[in-house]
């Protein structure tokens, strides 16, 4: 059994990825999280399209809440993926 201070020494430790440079570090993560965004940009894409949606009067940035809370993304992160310009960085 391991007494709290290994333990906690264990979780301070800096994880292999924490050590990999920025870029290197944000597409991995895009690459393991790359169905979340599809996901979530097919949902927002169905919105926009949804007719009752718009009678609800449910705003553009309401719907992007929406889909990224639906599949747990930051709603930064998900503006982020919506505009071609940043979606690749």
């Amino acid at each position: 059994m391991q007494t709290f201070k290994e333990i906690q020494m264990e979780s301070s430790q800096a994880r292999w990825i924490d050590l990999l440079p920025k870029k290197l570090k944000r597409a991995i993560y895009r690459i393991a999280h790359k169905d979340k965004y599809k996901a979530a940009l097919a949902m927002y894409r169905e919105f926009k399209k949804d007719k009752d949606m718009k009678r609800r009067g449910l705003t553009d940035k309401k719907m992007k809440e929406i889909a990224a809370d639906h599949f747990g993304l930051n709603h930064r992160e998900f503006e982020a993926i919506l505009n071609r310009r940043t979606r690749y960085q």
